[in-house]
C-alpha cells in the first residue's frame, strides 16, 4: 500500500517539476517577457511575502526543475525496493517546493 502512495507522489513531483521547467523555459524564450511581481497576505502582521519572477530566477526555476524531474524518474523504480520510503518521502515534495519558494522570493522574509 505505501509502495503505491509512494509512486502517486514521486509522479505527481516529476508532472509539477516537468510543467513548472517547461513554463520557466517558456517564459525565457518570450520576447516580450516581463518581471511578474506577487504580494500575499501571509507571514509577520505587519509584513507580507514578495515574490518575483525575472530572468535570472526563470532560468534558475528551469534548471531546478528538469533536474528534480529527473530525480522523480529515478525514485520512481527506486522507490519500490525502499524499505521505510516514509522516511523520506514527505521530504522530497517540500525540498522542491522550498527550493522554488527560494528562487521566486523578493524579500528577505519570503527568503528565509
Amino acid at each position: 500500500m505505501l509502495f503505491l502512495f509512494a509512486d502517486q507522489v514521486y509522479g505527481l513531483c516529476l508532472l509539477a517539476s516537468l510543467l513548472i521547467g517547461l513554463d520557466a523555459a517558456a517564459w525565457l524564450l518570450r520576447p516580450d517577457a516581463l518581471e511578474a511581481t506577487a504580494v500575499l497576505p501571509f507571514g509577520l502582521p505587519w509584513l507580507e511575502a514578495h515574490f518575483r519572477l525575472d530572468a535570472l530566477s526563470a532560468y534558475f526555476l528551469m534548471l531546478v526543475n528538469l533536474l528534480a524531474a529527473v530525480v522523480a524518474i529515478f525514485a520512481l523504480g527506486y522507490g519500490g525496493h525502499e524499505k521505510e520510503p516514509g522516511r523520506v518521502l514527505p521530504a522530497y515534495p517540500l525540498f522542491i517546493a522550498g527550493m522554488n519558494l527560494v528562487l521566486l522570493s523578493d524579500d528577505a522574509f519570503s527568503f528565509l
